[in-house]
């Protein structure tokens, strides 16, 4: 009868984190190369039965922490560098300060400094259009000093506001968004669901966009030169304009005729257009002629009539 060996053993230790020594808490043990793997408890103590007894090496990982490969043994305790490139990772998104993107639970987009700089905006708003998913910006270009409205998924209540609430480096802004210069913004983040409202209440309730403004950096200085051009011409050519001498004409002839369309006779309708035609019509003659001596006969402006200096 042949003796069968056990190919396998168990392999125990505890994973710490190397900044303060606490336990790392659902850190993951894995033999490399297998699916063979647990957990760390709250203690962060594991233990990994079934390994192989030809594994060489186990890989331990934890959310923000960096990946270390160790010997297999049967005692293995390990302390966990930080990642620093996933902590520095910031994003705004409390009310008075910043939080890491590990721990977001909300719906969150953010435009950054390098973005805005690549679109020729004029506004801030602006900034926004086909930037960030969920947001709909409306513009009224029209009106000078007048913002685009902006909606933050859809309309939020009938009878009330929509607008979302703006917080400018922590503090909330009620003014013109077409006051702020894009080129002071250091970046723009919009909160999209109601996660926001346990940060700012109901004020919220319509979401929220978090502006930062750019501050001093230390350095070598930078200066940046900003210019944008365009050309601007009619759609359309100019249309013909009468002078000053035909407009004269055409409205005696406009007013002659209406004379005559209510049952003057040409001498008559020439008369009443001859001594009328400044108090009905152009109620202002800026020619160097009595109101009742401006045309000839035949419905022509005089010869000798010349525009006053001023006109």
């Amino acid at each position: 009868m042949g003796l069968v060996l056990a190919q396998n053993r168990t392999v125990k230790g505890t994973i710490t984190l190397s900044e303060d020594g606490t336990p790392a808490v659902g850190a993951s043990v894995i033999v490399k190369g297998t699916s063979i793997g647990v957990v760390t408890d709250l203690d962060g103590n594991f233990t990994l039965p079934g390994v192989p007894n030809n594994a060489k090496t186990l890989e331990i990982s934890c959310i923000g922490m960096m990946t270390v490969e160790v010997p297999v043994q049967n005692v293995v305790n390990v302390a966990l560098e930080a990642d620093s490139e996933l902590l520095d990772e910031a994003v705004v998104t409390i009310a008075y300060g910043a939080a890491k993107r590990s721990t977001l639970t909300g719906a969150i987009s953010s435009v950054s400094a390098e973005k805005l700089e690549n679109r020729p905006t004029s506004s801030v708003a602006q900034a926004l259009e086909g930037a960030v998913t969920g947001i709909q910006v409306t513009g009224n270009y029209g009106a000078p000093g007048t913002d685009p409205t902006i909606r933050i998924r859809g309309i939020g209540t009938v009878n009330g506001s929509s607008t979302p609430l703006y917080v400018i480096d922590g503090v909330p802004f009620g003014g013109n968004l077409s006051d702020l210069n894009p080129a002071d913004i250091e970046s723009m983040t919009v909160l999209k669901d109601a996660a926001s409202a346990a940060l700012y209440g109901n004020r919220a309730s319509n979401g929220v966009i978090l502006i930062t403004t750019k501050s001093a950096k230390g350095g070598r200085l930078n200066v940046t030169f900003d210019v944008k051009q365009g050309v601007y011409e009619r759609g359309i050519k100019e249309y013909a304009t009468a002078t000053p001498q035909e407009y004269m004409e055409i409205e005696y002839m406009n007013l002659k005729n209406y004379r005559m369309s209510q049952g003057d006779d040409l001498a008559t309708a020439a008369a009443y257009a001859q001594n009328n035609l400044i108090d009905e019509r152009l109620f202002l003659n800026i020619f160097d002629k009595a109101d009742n001596a401006l045309f000839t006969a035949d419905g022509k402006l005089v010869s000798d009539a010349n525009i006053k200096r001023g006109y």
